[in-house]
């Protein structure tokens, strides 16, 4: 547990790293300043299950596995949510940023941005992927990811069908019909981790 607040505060510190040097015009870190705000809740409240989790070695023998078991779930819980205000965070500014990039390759998109169309941004990492902004095992990892968060959000976190992914940090690369995704402790914030290196060098691809 230690480890992995020690893991989110160094992520905290990516995003504001990130942040300084991706800062746009108006002087604005967008995706990496949103998520240092999120990183940064997610440790204070982190923080807070790493004493109780320290603590439970005080509990009767018996009680210290239930103790922990239900902590590691609250954290995973929290992990979990950063994890889905990042990914949100990042189709969000996506959108912005394809918009100031001028790149001809994403002229439909913005047309269709202008227009008040619906643009996902699965559109928008294929068209990165077709044209070497994305490299293609990134994308078959950002696919999982976008899959997993459909899962969290709209499911669950329960599969809707059997699905097979590149493996993501040795996880979570094959999804069964109707079963729970799982994971541990550490998955969101391998995926958090993942997605700040991603976002930043597909922002200097299509600058």
């Amino acid at each position: 547990m230690k480890d992995l607040l020690e893991k989110y505060w160094t992520l905290r510190s990516k995003f504001h790293n990130y942040g300084e040097e991706m800062k746009d015009e108006n002087n604005d870190p967008g995706f990496f300043g949103m998520c240092f705000n999120y990183i940064t809740l997610t440790c204070e409240l982190l923080d807070h299950y790493e004493k109780l989790w320290s603590q439970s070695y005080s509990l009767p023998p018996k009680k210290i596995e239930k103790s922990k078991a239900e902590n590691g779930e609250r954290v995973i819980t929290i992990a979990k949510w950063a994890f889905i205000a990042i990914v949100s965070a990042m189709e969000f500014d996506a959108k912005i940023k394809i918009q100031k990039s001028n790149r001809k390759e994403f002229s439909k998109l913005v047309n269709d941005l202008k227009n008040d169309k619906i643009v996902y941004f699965e559109d928008i990492i294929k068209i990165s992927r077709d044209n070497q902004f994305l490299p293609h095992d990134r994308f078959n990892k950002l696919e999982a990811i976008l899959y997993i968060r459909h899962c969290l959000i709209h499911n669950n976190g329960v599969s809707g069908k059997d699905r097979l992914y590149a493996p993501i940090k040795n996880q979570l690369k094959q999804f069964k019909k109707d079963k729970m995704i799982q994971g541990d402790l550490h998955t969101f914030y391998n995926f958090s981790n993942l997605l700040a290196d991603y976002y930043k060098d597909w922002l200097k691809k299509i600058q």
